[in-house]
């Protein structure tokens, strides 16, 4: 895209569905409905209402982060590996990903602390797993 298809995408957004692009992200409520209506964040809050536990246990806001566990136990599977068989990319690929979702669960309104803890447990195993392959690079030469 060029700046002025940019520009006139935003202002088009603005004009169309004023606060799209100032919404936060709200995990503790769910939609009622949603039919006919503008976005403005005066709907959305008419039209949400709290979530229940259950609802909650059977989102995607929940087993996302309980799947992304397994990010941390291939981690410290691989911690038992040699260095030589540690991937510097992927392992550098993931240690991007944690970092980027642990800004993303800190920043949402309300905040998702199982997605941050989750990343936060993968930045450190990915970290362990880098420096021990840069050590066994350096070690080489």
């Amino acid at each position: 895209f060029s700046m002025s298809r940019t520009s006139k995408l935003f202002s088009s957004v603005r004009q169309n569905a004023p606060g799209l692009l100032s919404v936060s992200f709200q995990r503790a409520r769910v939609p009622i409905q949603s039919i006919g209506r503008k976005y403005t964040v005066e709907a959305a809050q008419q039209t949400t209402r709290p979530q229940t536990n259950k609802e909650y246990f059977l989102s995607t806001h929940f087993w996302g982060p309980v799947a992304n566990w397994g990010f941390v136990i291939a981690g410290l599977a691989d911690a038992s590996k040699p260095a030589s068989q540690i991937s510097g990319w992927m392992t550098s690929a993931l240690c991007v990903y944690s970092m980027l979702f642990m800004r993303f669960a800190w920043m949402v309104k309300p905040r998702n602390m199982l997605l941050f803890a989750c990343h936060a447990s993968n930045e450190c195993i990915q970290l362990y797993l880098l420096g021990r392959k840069v050590k066994a690079e350096l070690s080489k030469e």
